[in-house]
């Protein structure tokens, strides 16, 4: 049985708690009885909707990941190149605020977790997926096993530029460096 409308607006505000403690204090930040008092409410309450901080992670990775997942299969216009690009951009913007992404803070959480690797697996494998589509769209002459391999490829430039936005590394900077992994991912789209 599904939640009620007051118990999904409760799990989503715990949800936005979550993401607002690992961003703002990092792997240390993210602790159960904190975010509890975050929501103004008790631990025990909050254990009601996420019993361990590993079903709150995996629930906040999920919530991130859909996000991401929805823009890659957003776009359906009649010029797949400008959709790929639009997409890709979205995504390096959006991956690319080092002050709002939770994704490297859950990846330092994840290493040692065999449950939440597996999470990213799957996550992984959706992602090549929809990335993928968009891929065959732009060439459509691509096999899927190959659209999926450079779906790889580009998720991998991503992930770097991703990174990037943690580091100080000046001129080199994500910033300055997003037209480039821009071009460089329709480059792999296109099997250049």
């Amino acid at each position: 049985m599904g939640r009620s409308t007051k118990g999904t607006e409760r799990e989503a505000e715990i949800l936005a708690a979550a993401r607002e403690a690992l961003v703002g204090g990092g792997v240390d930040g993210f602790v159960l009885r904190s975010i509890a008092e975050r929501c103004g409410m008790k631990l025990g309450n909050l254990q009601y909707y996420f019993a361990t901080r590993d079903d709150l992670l995996e629930a906040l990775l999920c919530a991130e990941a859909s996000v991401d997942l929805r823009t890659l299969r957003a776009r359906r216009s009649d010029d797949p190149e400008l959709d790929f690009r639009q997409t890709i951009g979205e995504l390096i913007d959006r991956w690319g605020t080092a002050e709002e992404n939770v994704y490297l803070p859950i990846g330092a959480l994840s290493l040692p977790n065999q449950r939440l690797r597996r999470v990213w697996s799957g996550i992984y494998r959706a992602f090549y997926d929809a990335m993928g589509d968009l891929v065959e769209r732009v060439d459509p002459g691509v096999t899927p096993e190959a659209a999926v391999t450079r779906a790889m490829k580009i998720t991998a430039l991503l992930d770097g530029a991703f990174i990037q936005a943690y580091m100080d590394l000046g001129p080199t900077s994500r910033a300055a460096m997003a037209p480039e992994f821009l071009e460089e991912s329709v480059r792999i789209a296109r099997g250049a």
